[in-house]
């Protein structure tokens, strides 16, 4: 699997991650959030996801951003202290600022990626010089 392969796979996985972190507790209360192990679960294994996508991407998102999302999964994943309900809740509220954060600066990133890809101006002339025989000689 070449880089860009691994990469557009963690890509895919973060979004994932961030999505099921929303849906989690979709129509779910505080109230409910605080009485619900389960809830809490659910939303706890999304953000250790997402923090462990975050920080081994390397995406250039708000430095606030990274290090609440980084250090909430190495707590949630090595167990440092029971983490309170409304630690995770707080995180929770960041998702959607995150994704729409990562959609903008990956559609950039890939608009970037495709304008200036040596692969792409390549398979581009074959293609020109495929559909005018003509020219596939110059």
């Amino acid at each position: 699997m070449s880089k860009d392969e691994r990469r557009a796979r963690q890509l895919a996985e973060l979004m994932l991650g961030i999505n099921r972190g929303i849906e989690s507790t979709d129509g779910t209360t505080y109230e409910e959030f605080c009485d619900s192990w389960r809830v809490q679960a659910q939303l706890a294994s999304q953000l250790i996801l997402v923090g462990q996508h975050v920080h081994r991407l390397n995406i250039p998102v708000d430095g606030e951003l990274r290090r609440v999302f980084r250090t909430l999964r190495d707590d949630l994943a090595h167990d440092y202290f029971v983490v309170r309900p409304e630690r995770l809740w707080a995180a929770h509220a960041r998702l959607p600022g995150l994704k729409e954060d990562i959609e903008q600066r990956l559609a950039a990133e890939q608009e970037k990626a495709h304008e200036n890809s040596p692969r792409q101006r390549t398979e581009q002339r074959k293609r020109d010089g495929a559909s005018n025989p003509g020219l596939a000689g110059n």
